[in-house]
């Protein structure tokens, strides 16, 4: 299982977080806890995200404005739909204020998931494989079918996707590390879990 967080990193959202990875928790082999963290511009502090980068944990990305790319999740009065063009400005700048805030350099920028896990025809695998991404961490499943990480260098059965389009575009050296449903039992929410 990946521990991930996604959104943005500040002292509002740090100290839950720092509960999580308290050191007294540990792996089945005595190793501390790490996770992924796919970080957004807004509201950011660049200095909390070298810190856990610093501490052996992953910084990945989302993109830098975190807006919804597909519909118009805040009601917002100038939302259109992105093209192209925005899908690579956001991620090429989120990127950018990656390395440039937190002194991470590009090569430990790894991971990439969509805004809200809205996936929009695939737009987004282009720019993330040009900017030398290994994997993205977009697409959600079923929880009755447990699909193990796979690479996009071939189509792949979408039935079981929640958020994919109807899209069969390949993206050869590019991983696809998948969301699955869960729900916990007696509760009315619905928790996203990476099976690894």
């Amino acid at each position: 299982v990946l521990l991930t967080f996604v959104g943005n990193l500040n002292k509002h959202t740090f100290e839950p977080v720092r509960s999580i990875l308290h050191p007294i928790f540990r792996n089945p082999n005595q190793c501390p806890i790490s996770s992924t963290f796919f970080v957004n511009d807004n509201f950011t502090d660049y200095c909390l995200v070298q810190r856990l980068f610093d501490n052996h944990n992953e910084i990945a990305m989302t993109t830098s404005s975190n807006k919804c790319p597909l519909m118009n999740c805040y009601d917002e009065n100038n939302w259109n739909r992105w093209g192209e063009n925005n899908w690579k400005r956001e991620i090429r700048q989120q990127r950018i204020n990656l390395i440039e805030k937190s002194s991470i350099h590009r090569s430990h920028i790894k991971g990439f998931r969509v805004p809200h896990l809205q996936i929009d025809d695939n737009r987004h695998f282009e720019p993330i494989r040009n900017l030398h991404f290994h994997y993205d961490s977009s697409m959600l499943f079923k929880s009755s079918k447990y699909i193990w990480p796979f690479t996009l260098d071939y189509s792949f059965n979408q039935i079981d996707c929640i958020n994919c389009n109807e899209s069969s575009k390949t993206i050869e050296t590019l991983w696809q590390f998948p969301l699955h449903e869960w729900a916990y039992p007696n509760s009315n929410f619905i928790f996203f879990a990476i099976l690894e």
